[in-house]
């Protein structure tokens, strides 16, 4: 199913897609409804946007995508088992990430890397601030807050504090990897921002104390600094760190009261429970019971379970028929028991097995992030039915298909490396928008100047441009000087008041992939005194700008010049549009007017000087 031809091309269908994905990430902070917009316009896109066939080749094509479907596809047999349908619907709505997530995220198959790098740096910013905003609230009810915690109760968050715990968590991780990767949005200062957000996160982690949460930092921080140390081999540094690592619950318990209240509290309830005193409101001992009798259930039923309509129904019956049992718990908080009491041995052992093939699947354990965030769900599983509701499920499901698409891209380079090329003179204003738009794309950017007078060279050398000077001598000879310059057997040649949408970095993307054409065309779309113009034959104003080096040259006429390929050569059309900055005035409209006629005028001039051309007459 797609949408008319006219339609689906002048849709934003890459800047849509990271929008729904932002959505999708920052809804899980506390937001249902934009977690649901989110998962529903990813969704929507996958189907909607042309190449619907190829994405379904390549979701066929991919097993550990038909792992997470395989979840909800037990709890969708479970209700043959089910003799009440409202609370086995209920449970597939909340299961429904698995389902649709792995074929949406068909959308990041040929996604540059640094663009969801980006996406998770977003998400980390947003965590952080949020995070911020809780602890002046803690900092404006210090004592009313503290009072709570010695009753157990903890600091409110939007949703559910288990749930935004283990965000925090994956956080931590998440700065540590931009740090280790130097993913950085402008300059590489930010690392200081990164560095001070991950350690900020680290102390609301223990200000917020949630144990689900501590457990998951925890076994992350241990797992990390333990893979450094088999990295780098350099214990002097690595056990320290170790070692401040576990001094830090410590210096928790003494300086932070919510920290201490809970670790209180803990006991007290711990206690409470093993001498058999139970009292309402005891939490923990609750949760040992439930999940007690989540086992219970699940072995007097061992072949099919209760099924998960029923499973509320059937704990429920459990508690009425052992009244002296205290109940602040009902339900089994344990994923694992659970799926085990509702769908019995063999579904659990189904559920374990494919949550488990997306870790080992072409040896994701290797990576950082995919491993880090087993430790996070797989604790947050012992302790908690972590999956059993749409934020549960859509953490899941989206950061382990978001880090596989990020590792698939830190894995496997791209087939074709480009040589981004720009002439430049006097171009300071332009220059750098310009080179940032090359840079996701481009594995080298030269700039060749012609003496510019003001901060272009500069500008260019602090993105990473390798700059070459050469005097100008036309437009013609200067493009085909620079693109004799590039290193890359293929090259993206613009001038520096062009930037790449971001669509068309994405489709730049997919095509060095496979490279299969000897150039590539893009719209460019013009920007007139602030105003795209998309009529009076402005629009699409196609262009070759993406070509294979040994068999292009620039010719034409000065200063009309044209990217030409060899004849015969095949040609293909990029999605997307190149954005030209041409002039800002009327004014500097008849300056450029004026050097364009002298130019022409020269060019002509030297034409009837060596016999190859004559004098327009106006007649």
């Amino acid at each position: 199913m797609n949408l008319p031809g006219t339609l689906a091309g002048r849709i934003p269908w890459t800047a849509l897609t990271y929008l729904s994905l932002c959505l999708l990430l920052g809804g899980l902070t506390g937001s249902h409804a934009m977690t649901s917009i989110g998962i529903f316009g990813l969704t929507a896109i996958a189907v909607l946007q042309p190449g619907l066939p190829d994405r379904w080749r390549y979701f066929r094509s991919q097993p550990l995508l038909w792992c997470l479907p395989g979840l909800f596809a037990i709890y969708v047999l479970s209700g043959l088992n089910s003799s009440q349908t409202g609370p086995w619907l209920q449970r597939l709505r909340n299961f429904l990430p698995f389902l649709c997530l792995p074929f949406a995220f068909t959308l990041f198959r040929h996604a540059y890397g640094r663009h969801l790098q980006l996406t998770l740096y977003f998400f980390a910013l947003v965590l952080t601030v949020l995070c911020a905003q809780y602890t002046l609230v803690y900092l404006f009810h210090f004592q009313a807050i503290n009072s709570a915690y010695s009753y157990g109760q903890v600091l409110p968050v939007h949703y559910n504090h288990v749930r935004f715990s283990l965000l925090v968590s994956q956080g931590v991780v998440l700065f540590y990897y931009l740090l280790v990767r130097k993913v950085f949005l402008i300059h590489p200062a930010e690392k200081y921002l990164q560095l001070m957000a991950g350690l900020f996160l680290i102390f609301f982690l223990h200000l917020f104390a949630v144990r689900s949460g501590l457990l998951a930092f925890y076994l992350s921080a241990f797992y990390l600094a333990l893979r450094r140390l088999w990295q780098f081999r350099r214990p002097q540094i690595i056990l320290p760190g170790l070692f401040l690592l576990c001094s830090l619950p410590v210096l928790a318990w003494l300086l932070l009261p919510t920290f201490h209240q809970k670790v209180s509290f803990v006991q007290y309830d711990l206690q409470s429970f093993y001498h058999d005193t139970h009292q309402p409101g005891l939490s923990d001992g609750g949760r040992i019971l439930s999940v007690r009798n989540g086992l219970k259930l699940g072995w007097a039923h061992p072949w099919t379970g209760v099924g998960l309509g029923d499973l509320q129904t059937e704990m429920n019956r459990y508690y009425d028929d052992h009244p002296e049992i205290p109940a602040p718990v009902r339900m089994p908080h344990n994923q694992f028991v659970w799926v085990f009491a509702a769908t019995g041995l063999p579904g659990a052992l189904a559920f374990v097995l494919l949550l488990l093939i997306p870790l080992f699947y072409r040896e994701n354990y290797r990576s950082l992030l995919i491993t880090s965030f087993y430790l996070i769900l797989l604790s947050s599983c012992l302790t908690e039915a972590t999956l059993e509701d749409q934020v549960g499920a859509s953490f899941a499901a989206g950061f382990l298909l978001l880090f596989y698409f990020l590792r698939k891209t830190e894995l496997v380079g791209p087939a074709v490396h480009l040589s981004g090329v720009i002439i430049s003179f006097n171009e300071e204003e332009k220059i750098g928008a310009c080179i940032d738009s090359l840079r996701p794309v481009c594995e080298e950017i030269v700039v060749v100047d012609s003496f510019s007078t003001d901060r272009t060279r500069d500008i260019a050398e602090q993105k990473g441009a390798v700059v070459i000077t050469h005097p100008f001598e036309g437009h013609i000879q200067q493009k085909n000087y620079a693109l004799s310059c590039a290193k890359q057997d293929y090259v993206l040649s613009l001038d520096a008041d062009e930037v790449l949408s971001p669509e068309l970095q994405n489709s730049i993307a997919e095509v060095k992939d496979n490279f299969t054409c000897s150039g590539y065309r893009m719209n460019r779309l013009n920007n007139y005194a602030g105003q795209w113009i998309r009529h009076g034959g402005w629009y699409p104003d196609t262009k070759l700008r993406l070509v294979k080096k040994s068999e292009a040259h620039w010719g034409g006429e000065n200063p009309h010049d044209r990217l030409l390929l060899r004849k015969g050569s095949s040609t293909g059309k990029l999605r997307g549009n190149l954005l030209h900055f041409t002039v800002q005035s009327s004014e500097e409209h008849a300056q450029q007017l004026e050097k364009f006629a002298r130019i022409a005028g020269e060019r002509l001039r030297q034409q009837v000087y060596q016999g190859k051309g004559r004098i327009p007459v106006l007649e």
